[in-house]
């Protein structure tokens, strides 16, 4: 019986496993279902959200479009708007001359100055509305009868009527706008300004007038003769400038017109010897100015500026060098640095004006007789010591940019010199500070010397180089290789590998990753046909001479050549051969759309 019980439950086990697996598949059917529903449901809002993402792109764009379209119909509307108005000042009483009984010029002269009134509100708007206005009234003539007014109209009736609206087309905007205002020729309107007997009515002519002439500095080179030179000479304005300069009594006045004098004679001889001397001894003395330390260093700057133009000219250049300029820098340079913060303040301000006239009477000439004149007026011995001694966080750029302009172009006479006064541990310091600003181009300083050494040795080929024991001296190898790995431009980077090499003329680098760095970076460099590959496969022949060194070359797949070749010096400033660049390209600008590299300005 239990048997048969046994027997009799077994299909209804099976049937009841049926219905479960049934159960389960029916479930599962309905997870899968829900997993659909579910996914169709994400989909849904999915393709929701991107729809409105899509919308809301779609109308930011519809937006912007009529955003850009209504500020045109603006821009258009307001064009119109400012064109009848000046056209109705035109028509109105601006034309009528003074003249009439003492009644009928006052009613005049009042009428004309609320046309003037009128004109100036139209500049009291945007960017773009004031360089509009400019425009429509320079092709309507307005700023032709402002300026012949202000040349014609006595100083006794309301003058700054007629001055302030002219100053306002001097305001910086587009060179456009600059080119057609400064073709109606202001000049002479801004110099008669000038000797009016109101300072206020002075200083916005002199303001002007330094604003126009200072602008032109955009449409050329620093270096080259002033644009506008034969408009402002034509119209007797340098002399008027000049006859202000010698009347005034205002130290800030006599400033700005001495630099007004000086950039208008940017590379052109003053050859008025009495102006010449006048206007450069001013700017000289501007720098060493010590009255008031808080004096305004724009005008400083002008003055740096407007010496380094007027340099380009011989005869100026020798003027600068008078009045004992030479002997001013040294004295300078020898000052004791000591004091509290103000009155270190006053020596680094001090030097760093000097530091810039010598930048300025030194940079881009080669005269190696000047350069004598500089070693022998005791410039550099102070200078060297500012640069090995004071604390790094108060020297300035200006001192190493100043020797590194001395530097280049020295020839051997003058190297030695230098090399007697022990110029490595000085150079080394600098190459090791990491700001860029500091360092600058000392690297080509040193090779330059290290050349000089080289060619002054008078003993077998296979001698050491003698100035190996002064760079040891001063760590200078691990400073040259540290610099080679922290500078950015692959000049820099090249000669500090030459310079270790040099270095290691018929010496081994004991140093075996110094060493295997700088044979690599050498050959790297070698195969190139400019100057510094050049160097580079001299560098790697005065390694070679070691045995240890020379199996690491030729682990490169490098040959020295037996044949004996000489380094080549370097310019130690490379903004001249950027300089030279530049006016080279401009010259082929016709065919070329190559773009030139920035210069870096300095001061």
């Amino acid at each position: 019986m239990i048997k048969l019980n046994r027997l009799s439950q077994k299909p209804d086990e099976k049937e009841q496993s049926i219905e479960n697996s049934e159960q389960d598949d029916d479930d599962n059917n309905e997870e899968e279902e829900e997993d659909d529903y579910d996914n169709k449901i994400q989909q849904e809002q999915k393709g929701q959200i991107q729809t409105e993402v899509k919308k809301k792109k779609e109308s930011k764009r519809v937006r912007k479009r009529r955003i850009e379209k209504e500020k045109k119909l603006q821009q258009a509307e307001q064009e119109k708007l400012n064109q009848i108005k000046l056209e109705q000042l035109q028509q109105k009483d601006l034309k009528k001359d003074i003249k009439g009984t003492h009644i009928q010029k006052r009613i005049i002269v009042t009428r004309k100055l609320q046309i003037w009134d009128e004109l100036v509100q139209l500049f009291k708007g945007e960017k773009h509305d004031k360089e509009l206005v400019k425009k429509i009234a320079i092709d309507l003539g307005v700023v032709d009868f402002i300026i012949n007014n202000i040349l014609t109209t006595d100083f006794q009736a309301p003058f700054d009527g007629y001055a302030y609206p002219l100053s306002l087309f001097t305001h910086p905007g587009d060179y456009d706008g600059y080119l057609k205002f400064v073709g109606r020729n202001p000049f002479p309107a801004f110099a008669r300004i000038l000797f009016h007997e109101n300072e206020k009515i002075v200083e916005i002519g002199l303001s002007s007038l330094r604003s126009l002439l200072f602008s032109s500095g955009h449409l050329q080179s620093f270096t080259e003769p002033n644009p506008f030179f034969d408009m402002i000479q034509s119209t007797n304005t340098i002399e008027q400038l000049y006859k202000f300069f010698r009347r005034t009594d205002n130290k800030e006045q006599k400033d700005q017109s001495a630099c007004c004098i000086g950039y208008i004679y940017r590379s052109r001889d003053v050859e008025d010897q009495r102006m010449r001397k006048d206007v450069i001894h001013h700017l000289v003395q501007l720098l060493n100015d010590k009255e008031d330390w808080r004096h305004d260093w724009e005008s400083k700057g002008f003055a740096l500026l407007c010496l380094n133009c007027m340099s380009y000219s011989a005869v100026n250049h020798t003027e600068i060098l008078k009045d004992g300029t030479l002997e001013l820098i040294r004295n300078s340079l020898n000052k004791e640095f000591k004091g509290n913060e103000r009155q270190k303040k006053m020596i680094i301000d001090d030097q760093f004006n000097l530091d810039g006239l010598l930048v300025l009477i030194l940079r881009g000439r080669k005269d190696q007789g000047f350069k004598q004149q500089i070693v022998d007026s005791g410039i550099v011995d102070p200078l060297l010591q500012i640069l090995r001694t004071r604390d790094m966080q108060f020297l300035t750029s200006s001192s190493t940019i100043s020797f590194e302009c001395f530097m280049s172009g020295c020839e051997d006479q003058i190297l030695l010199q230098i090399l007697n006064k022990n110029p490595y541990p000085a150079l080394l310091r600098i190459l090791g500070y990491p700001q860029k600003d500091i360092s600058n181009n000392t690297i080509y300083a040193i090779y330059n010397l290290l050349v000089c050494g080289i060619n002054q040795s008078k003993a077998e080929e296979q001698q050491q180089h003698p100035h190996f024991g002064a760079i040891s001296a001063c760590n200078g190898i691990q400073l040259m290789y540290e610099y080679m790995h922290r500078v950015k431009e692959s000049k820099k980077v090249n000669y500090s590998a030459i310079c270790i090499g040099i270095c290691h003329k018929s010496r081994e680098i004991e140093d075996f990753i110094i060493r295997k760095d700088a044979v690599r970076q050498l050959v790297r460099q070698s195969g190139n046909k400019d100057v510094c590959g050049h160097n580079s496969k001299i560098a790697l022949a005065f390694l070679a001479l070691n045995n240890t060194n020379r199996i690491e070359i030729e682990k490169r797949g490098f040959r020295t050549s037996d044949r004996q070749e000489k380094l080549i010096y370097v310019d130690v400033d490379e903004r001249i051969n950027k300089n030279k660049i530049k006016e080279e390209s401009k010259s082929d600008e016709k065919g070329d759309d190559d773009e030139d590299e920035d210069e870096e300005d300095d001061f």
